[in-house]
């Protein structure tokens, strides 16, 4: 070899910094391989989870008008009024109440169909109310 001792120290400093260059880079390959895992992994199971969400939101949706139906069963004010306001509906075929009753509006009615007319009128403005404050309770 016709090297000066110096340059003998050079190559093998750049040797021993080439050993450790690539140390660290085959240590940074196999941390990014194993991110790359458990990234697959990871969007594995938020597949897994959307597609959980996606059937209990189908399931609930399913369910919504059957359990509606259920649901009023239960004897609630609310649920009564309902039930009221369903039986108008489906007897005069509309649920368009003034907000306020008067003595023309019930000339010709029975004093119970009066009553209800006048009730369902004020439980129906009074739901409309609440809607448009966001007030009325979602189930």
């Amino acid at each position: 070899n016709n090297l000066e001792p110096e340059e003998i120290g050079r190559v093998r400093q750049a040797i021993r910094r080439r050993k450790e260059d690539d140390k660290a880079v085959r240590a940074a390959n196999a941390r990014l391989l194993k991110a790359k895992i458990e990234l697959e992994k990871a969007q594995k199971k938020m597949e897994e989870a959307r597609k959980c969400v996606e059937e209990a939101t189908e399931r609930a949706n399913a369910n919504i008008e059957k359990d509606a139906d259920d649901l009023l069963l239960e004897p609630t004010p609310w649920n009564n009024y309902y039930k009221q306001l369903k039986i108008f509906y489906d007897r005069e075929g509309h649920s368009n109440f003034k907000r306020t009753i008067t003595e023309a509006d019930v000339v010709g009615m029975t004093e119970d169909q009066a009553k209800e007319l006048k009730t369902l009128s004020w439980w129906t403005c009074r739901q409309r109310k609440f809607k448009r404050r966001g007030e009325l309770e979602q189930y």
